[in-house]
């Protein structure tokens, strides 16, 4: 599985979240304040709507009960009409008279100038209580102006910009200046001339209060607006925290599947998240690991079928010599050989000695490759002269062996860090092997060249080539002989050897082909420069 990479940082992220967050909160802020102001306006359409701006010409004609009071007064509301000396002449039917003083009469509200009266309570520094009233004007839902009535305690006039307003009130008066009857109707008045030409006064009173449905439309308004911007409020903190909640949790939760997995050795499952880039690194980093680890278990596992491998073939390559040393050792013993062949029972005893010597000494070098303590004493050094340095001391041996050798060194200087005494090791195990499986005859060759970033050692030679399955294992150890060039002898660890010491180098060796018939068997050594 591949981890998808997202850009964003989580910090990015959550500044996105709450800018989103935020600008859904003033959208809904923005919405409430645009539906509350339209709520007041149908609610301001609706008190006007219910308000007479002139006499109706029923009651100018003399005929009240032909009135359709219903539709602005309520069906519960009622008005009456009264004479120049404010004496009840009607009255709607099922209602008693109410009278009003002059006075009381002249602090009643217009009803063709009705204003939105407020009526507030409040308490001031020297502790005294204080009711204000505020009578809002409007004209088209257009606010004209505004006067202001405040009152002590005891309904003493304590400030008002109304000229010639009253000083002390009564209950009942400032009741009808609040425009308010009996704290039941809404109370307001109209003056007219009839036709005959007397005055009177008509006085409505309305079920309900049509100032209260304005003011509870303001307040009402206000407070189902707070309650639906906590609520939105609320959702959307959730959703938030929701949001941020699974964007941290997520990769967590499959930091700890993979985790819980990984301890009970799937450990081939990787780890498939996109969102932050810091979750995603992370699992990224776990992804990594988990092939890491992987891989180090795979190879453990490689190295742990090589040394049982190993130790099959030692104890292979051991129990021959071992039982022949047993044979000839139990005839000495028994005395049942004669003299002469005594002597070549020893031989063969002290020959499978040496043999047995040299290949636990062989695989001593082997383990000792392998052990964390081993280092290389590499120096830097120009490997061109050390090269033809170990070939010169090379040449008459080879020569006396029968073969012949090819070098191509070049004669500048070329700077190399290497230990060549095990370096050394590793051109005679190749030649001991060419030595070993090819005819007399047979020319070695061996190239020195330089890279930009490596170096290149190329040993090779013409012989009778080694076979294809053979090939492929040849770096493996105890991989010996081939029925075209070997006699089924050695130890089988000399290349093991080999590419054990270049792999210390952070090098690599290879067989190859260099494309000619000329070279059969060519190992191509790389190091770094």
């Amino acid at each position: 599985m591949k981890v998808t990479k997202n850009k964003r940082s989580y910090f990015n992220i959550l500044v996105r979240d709450f800018l989103i967050f935020v600008i859904a909160v003033l959208t809904l802020i923005f919405a409430i304040l645009y539906i509350r102001e339209e709520i007041v306006d149908i609610s301001m359409i609706r008190y006007l709507e219910s308000t007479y701006e002139q006499v109706p010409k029923t009651i100018l004609k003399g005929d009240y009960a032909g009135l359709k009071s219903k539709n602005k007064l309520g069906n519960n509301g009622f008005f009456e009409i009264l004479n120049e000396n404010n004496q009840v002449i009607y009255i709607d039917p099922g209602h008693e008279p109410i009278k009003f003083s002059p006075e009381e009469l002249t602090l009643i509200p217009n009803e063709n100038n009705r204003p939105i009266i407020t009526k507030e309570e409040y308490q001031e520094f020297d502790s005294k209580s204080y009711t204000e009233l505020t009578f809002e004007y409007y004209d088209n839902l257009k606010k004209t102006y505004q006067t202001v009535v405040v009152v002590d305690n005891n309904l003493k006039l304590n400030f008002s910009n109304i000229p010639d307003m009253k000083k002390v009130f009564t209950q009942k008066e400032f009741d009808l200046l609040s425009g308010v009857y009996d704290d039941t109707y809404e109370v307001s008045k109209l003056f007219y001339t009839n036709n005959e030409g007397d005055a009177h006064t008509v006085v409505f009173f309305r079920e309900y209060n049509p100032l209260n449905m304005v003011s509870a439309s303001l307040e009402g308004t206000l407070g189902y607006s707070l309650a639906v911007f906590i609520v939105f409020f609320i959702v959307a903190a959730l959703i938030y925290l929701i949001n941020l909640d699974k964007k941290v949790k997520v990769p967590l939760l499959l930091l700890g599947d993979a985790i819980n997995e990984f301890s009970h050795g799937k450990r081939e499952k990787l780890i498939c998240y996109k969102g932050p880039y810091e979750f995603e690194n992370v699992c990224r980093e776990f992804n990594a690991m988990a092939v890491k680890l992987n891989e180090a278990e795979r190879i453990r596992f490689e190295v742990e079928e090589e040394k049982k491998k190993m130790i099959a073939d030692i104890s292979h390559d051991l129990k021959t010599p071992i039982t022949v040393i047993q044979g000839f050792s139990k005839a000495l013993i028994d005395e049942k050989i004669n003299e002469t062949d005594r002597v070549k029972y020893l031989e063969r005893i002290y020959n499978k000695c040496q043999s047995m010597a040299k290949l636990i000494s062989v695989f001593s070098e082997f383990s000792k490759l392998d052990r964390p303590d081993f280092k290389l004493e590499d120096t830097s050094s120009n490997i061109s002269e050390l090269a033809r340095a170990y070939f010169i001391d090379k040449y008459n041996e080879l020569e006396l062996l029968g073969y012949k050798l090819e070098l191509e060194i070049p004669d500048k200087y070329i700077d190399a860090r290497v230990d060549f005494f095990q370096m050394k090791r590793v051109f005679d195990n190749i030649i001991s092997n060419t030595t070993k499986y090819t005819p007399k005859g047979t020319s070695i060759y061996f190239i020195l060249k330089e890279f930009d970033q490596e170096i290149s050692l190329v040993i090779g030679d013409n012989g009778p080539g080694i076979p294809e399955e053979l090939q492929k294992r040849i770096f493996e150890p105890f991989v010996v002989g081939s029925d075209s060039r070997t006699s089924g002898t050695g130890s089988g660890l000399g290349m093991a050897i080999a590419h054990k010491i270049i792999k210390a180098h952070k090098g690599t060796i290879e067989l190859v082909s260099d494309g000619t018939e000329e070279i059969t068997v060519l190992y191509e050594i790389k190091i770094p420069k």
